[in-house]
């Protein structure tokens, strides 16, 4: 039987799939996500602290852990504090303004976009 796989413009479809999050903020949440999970791992590792020995302090599983560091947990303030608490630890949130976070994306893509020129790619998976 044959493959029946769509065989489309693979690079095209990135560009979709990545303008479709940006646009809908969605890419803003899963940066996030990893900013926390990356935190965590970092708080964990310079202590030495094991995903065992962290469901413990947080009188919680292995697997959630596990989705803490994947970054596919769902947070809230409140399970956000217990974590920083169990690693005696805090948190500083801050907002920062979209429109340079956007300027740096921007400058990202323009980067992207020359690497991919120089490289001969001929579909760049961003455009500027």
């Amino acid at each position: 039987m044959a493959d029946k796989r769509r065989t489309g413009d693979t690079g095209a479809d990135f560009r979709r799939m990545f303008q479709k999050l940006e646009t809908s903020g969605d890419l803003e949440l899963e940066a996030a996500k990893v900013e926390v999970a990356e935190q965590i791992y970092l708080a964990m590792r310079t202590q030495k602290i094991s995903k065992a020995e962290l469901a413990r302090r947080l009188r919680s599983s292995r697997a959630y852990v596990t989705k803490i560091l994947q970054g596919t947990a769902n947070f809230t303030i409140e399970s956000l504090s217990r974590i920083a608490f169990c690693l005696n630890s805090g948190w500083k949130f801050r907002m920062v303004s979209l429109e340079s976070k956007n300027r740096r994306r921007s400058r990202q893509k323009q980067i992207c976009v020359r690497e991919s020129r120089r490289l001969k790619i001929k579909t760049p998976l961003i455009k500027a």
